[in-house]
């Protein structure tokens, strides 16, 4: 099966969602209200873009993420892009400290299952492919 995309849209807090085939036809939708904390644990642009708000929207993809690249190098509440090298989404995080021995520290939202977590190491080691400042 052929899935192209999931379209979703929102009323009176309620989330509705429809998959949709290569062809176009419906396969399945549900609704659900979720709580804001999921949202954010859950969904590591969504906890980047209440971190930074001026990140923009519409980064599904990582070629999307790779896009709002305008920097190489990090700084302290610069998003990171990363190439997580196990799907075409990619991930994001928030820069929080750059150390002095060339490491830096992000914190990040569902990086290995939902919640917040903080990883440091060298921007290669994380896979960083760039930077959004704001």
């Amino acid at each position: 099966m052929n899935l192209s995309k999931i379209i979703s849209g929102a009323s009176g807090g309620a989330i509705a969602l429809s998959v949709l085939t290569f062809s176009g036809s419906i396969l399945g939708s549900t609704t659900f209200v979720p709580s804001a904390e999921a949202n954010v644990l859950c969904n590591c642009v969504l906890y980047a873009k209440q971190q930074v708000p001026s990140l923009p929207t519409g980064l599904w993809t990582l070629q999307d993420k790779i896009r709002i690249i305008n920097s190489r190098q990090p700084s302290v509440g610069a998003v990171a892009i990363i190439d997580n090298k196990v799907n075409r989404w990619g991930h994001v995080a928030v820069v929080r400290k750059i150390n002095p021995n060339g490491t830096i520290t992000i914190q990040e939202s569902n990086w290995g299952g939902c919640g917040i977590r903080f990883r440091t190491n060298t921007p290669a080691r994380l896979n960083i492919l760039g930077y959004f400042k704001p």
